[in-house]
């Protein structure tokens, strides 16, 4: 299943906004997506690895294309256990994702890019 996604950052190229819209052409679909990898402690001590996408679902699909970023940032090797999407709504930050993760970002903050990931 493809869905569409905005990336918030700025694009270098107008032509590359749209990601998964054709899917016949794959250098349309690549974009470059800002992310951020973090490793904190969880509330019991132990470590997770969590990743933040600057990235919202045109089509209103965000479940989808969470576990699609989520699946390319692990295939990038990096270790995902809980992540979200990170998006602007009027002036502020919108999270959507893991619930715990989601929580933490509200009451944290955005955290900063660390990587950009092609999707």
């Amino acid at each position: 299943m493809f869905c569409k996604a905005i990336n918030t950052a700025k694009q270098a190229k107008p032509s590359r906004h749209r990601l998964f819209h054709n899917p016949q052409n794959a250098e349309d679909t690549m974009m470059k997506i800002n992310m951020a990898h973090v490793k904190e402690r969880s509330t019991t001590g132990t470590w997770i690895n969590f990743a933040v996408f600057d990235a919202k679902a045109t089509n209103g699909d965000n479940d989808s294309l969470l576990a699609q970023l989520t699946a390319a940032a692990r295939h990038a090797g990096l270790r995902v256990d809980q992540s979200a999407l990170a998006y602007k709504v009027g002036a502020g930050i919108r999270f959507f994702g893991s619930p715990h993760l989601v929580n933490y970002l509200s009451a944290a903050g955005l955290p900063r890019w660390t990587h950009k990931l092609d999707a």
